[in-house]
């Protein structure tokens, strides 16, 4: 026979351990946030005195890898679509 009597004492233990396990990311989750929301903040009061079309140019470089690695992805997609259909 299975002793049932310590069962809501169990429960509440786990139930506590349970809880205190989540404090530790709650209070992670909250300093992330903030940091988020101040991070956003300066950046925003950087880009003020900024010109924006500076920082969003893409580098040559990184231009034309970008558009080659793209007709990779579409070569590739269009071979396995092929291999998919191959019966």
């Amino acid at each position: 026979m299975v002793d049932r009597s310590n069962c809501p004492e169990k429960m509440v233990i786990i139930v506590a351990q349970r809880m205190a396990d989540q404090v530790p990311m709650l209070i992670l989750l909250f300093m992330l946030k903030e940091a988020a929301q101040l991070l956003s903040g300066e950046m925003l009061n950087l880009m003020d005195g900024a010109d924006v079309r500076e920082i969003l140019r893409e580098d040559s470089d990184i231009s034309r890898r970008r558009i080659d690695l793209q007709g990779r992805q579409e070569r590739l997609s269009l071979a396995q679509e092929k291999l998919n259909n191959f019966q």
